[in-house]
């Protein structure tokens, strides 16, 4: 973790890292995302909207559903109105997909404040 850091010298590097794992044919060992998960978790305030989607999407579509990520994104995408104003739609979509997964992923769990919190976002669903 420590070592990303020092190389990602902007969470685009990041960003771009997990859209290729996600993308690829390959599976990543767990630790490999597990630590990708902590570096965005700790970047993600820093993150540009599109980034942010795009990290959701890729940690979704690798089955990987980090829970500290995932926890954090939920409250910046229901507190941050600058995210949420930034938002594009095909971002929203890409956000609510990635959380739905982790509902799929998880249907044993209670999700209400998961779905509390997405509920925050109908404002944002309506512009």
């Amino acid at each position: 973790l420590v070592a990303w850091q020092e190389q990602a010298e902007k969470p685009v590097s990041l960003v771009n890292l997990a859209w290729a794992l996600a993308t690829s044919m390959v599976r990543p060992k767990a630790d490999v995302l597990h630590s990708l998960g902590d570096a965005a978790t700790l970047m993600l305030e820093q993150f540009k909207a599109n980034e942010f989607s795009i990290t959701l999407w890729a940690f979704a579509r690798l089955a990987c559903f980090h829970e500290k990520l995932f926890a954090t994104s939920l409250a910046r995408l229901c507190h941050d109105k600058v995210l949420q104003r930034d938002m594009h739609p095909q971002g929203l979509s890409n956000s609510l997909w990635a959380f739905a997964r982790l509902v799929e992923a998880r249907p044993n769990r209670n999700h209400a404040s998961l779905a509390q919190g997405l509920g925050m976002l109908v404002p944002t669903c309506r512009r």
